[in-house]
C-alpha cells in the first residue's frame, strides 16, 4: 500500500475505487484523470482527481469512505460535476 499523494492517483488512472456513504451505500467510480490544480505552488502538489460513475447511484457532495487495495485513505471529499462525473481536490507536500 502507498501513502496518499498526487502520484498515488496518477498511477491508478483507469482503475476503480469503491466509495461508501455513512449509510452503507456503496458504488464504484473509475479514476479518469488527474489534473494539476492552480493552487499548486513550491512545496505543495495540488491536483483535481476526476472520477466517472454510473447513473444508477449518484453521490452528493461530501466525505465518503474510500476502498482500493493500493491506497491507505480513510475518506475522500468529492463534489459532483454531473450525474456521473465527480471531482476531488487533494494537496500533499512535495518531498525532496
Amino acid at each position: 500500500m502507498q501513502a496518499l499523494n498526487c502520484q498515488s492517483f496518477i498511477n491508478l488512472i483507469g482503475e476503480n475505487i469503491q466509495l461508501t456513504d455513512d449509510k452503507g451505500n456503496s458504488a464504484e467510480l473509475e479514476i479518469t484523470a488527474v489534473k494539476p490544480s492552480k493552487h499548486s505552488n513550491e512545496g505543495w502538489c495540488s491536483h483535481a482527481i476526476c472520477f466517472k460513475g454510473s447513473p444508477e447511484f449518484h453521490f452528493t457532495q461530501g466525505s465518503y469512505s474510500l476502498t482500493h487495495p493500493d491506497l491507505t485513505l480513510n475518506s475522500l471529499f468529492i463534489s459532483p460535476k454531473s450525474l456521473i462525473d465527480y471531482e476531488a481536490i487533494i494537496s500533499s507536500p512535495i518531498k525532496d
